[in-house]
């Protein structure tokens, strides 16, 4: 049976097989399922001209191709150097299992592949941020979300897997349910506050929303006082407060303070 170690060699010797090709930066991943190897990425950035195209990211989109579903879920990722930030946030949306690197962001960055701006960028304000950002026509784009909600016939994205005691910053709970109070006017008249006015149970190890405060019904929608803590699992059930509350707590708490310059560019 193949150890970490070696799935971790075969990720460096694509790195250096394809750096030494050309074919991008120094950068190779496996991505393992039931102790073999379904599939391998490296990095192709420049030879393909496509900024994403990391070696993580080339192995996820393979390995979901070769087992025909959009969860990773029972993989593990083995590359080369600690993921950048888009490579990490793929790793999450993939649910895999697990993540196994070799090399450190700090090595990339002492070889030009340096992430920390992004890594800064993302624990500031959108307003300060060098990227400009502008927010507009929000009404319009949310009542697509408001039908996705409705859609009956939709594949949701997590089935299975749960978010369990998310961490908060001080202040980040009580600015995620302010958030949720003011959702555009659409969501009030959509199945959406007709669930979060009556919500299922959610199943997952006990703690549905059912435990929770009934909400005040009747009341306008900047009236109402949350009942529900966004801190409490997440699961495909849960009514859409709790949800939509948990989305925001998470947003708000990933975004701790940089720790200083450095990421790769894997």
């Amino acid at each position: 049976m193949m150890t970490d170690s070696d799935f971790l060699k075969t990720s460096i010797e694509l790195s250096r097989q394809h750096m030494e090709a050309g074919h991008g930066g120094p950068f190779g991943a496996v991505i393992v399922h039931e102790n073999r190897i379904i599939a391998e990425g490296w990095n192709q950035v420049t030879s393909i001209n496509d900024p994403t195209a990391h070696a993580e990211v080339m192995a996820i989109r393979s390995a979901a191709s070769r087992l025909s579903r959009f969860s990773l879920e029972g993989c593990t990722l083995y590359t080369s150097c600690e993921p950048c930030p888009m490579c990490l946030a793929a790793s999450y949306w993939a649910r895999l299992d697990r993540l196994v690197y070799a090399a450190s962001r700090e090595d990339a960055a002492a070889i030009g592949f340096d992430d920390a701006l992004i890594y800064h960028e993302l624990a500031l304000p959108i307003s300060q941020r060098r990227l400009p950002m502008q927010q507009m026509l929000r009404d319009e784009a949310t009542q697509v979300f408001a039908a996705w909600h409705a859609k009956v016939d939709k594949i949701p994205y997590r089935t299975q897997a749960c978010l369990t005691d998310i961490p908060s910053k001080p202040g980040a709970l009580r600015e995620s349910r302010d958030r949720i109070h003011s959702l555009p006017s659409c969501f009030s008249h959509s199945n959406l506050w007709q669930e979060t006015l009556n919500p299922e149970p959610c199943p997952a190890k006990g703690n549905g929303c059912a435990s929770s405060p009934a909400p005040q019904a009747g009341l306008p929608l900047k009236s109402r006082k949350p009942s529900h803590d966004p801190r409490r699992i997440v699961c495909g059930r849960l009514c859409s407060r709790c949800l939509a509350s948990s989305f925001l707590e998470l947003m708000c708490s990933i975004c701790s303070p940089a720790q200083g310059p450095s990421p790769s560019n894997a």
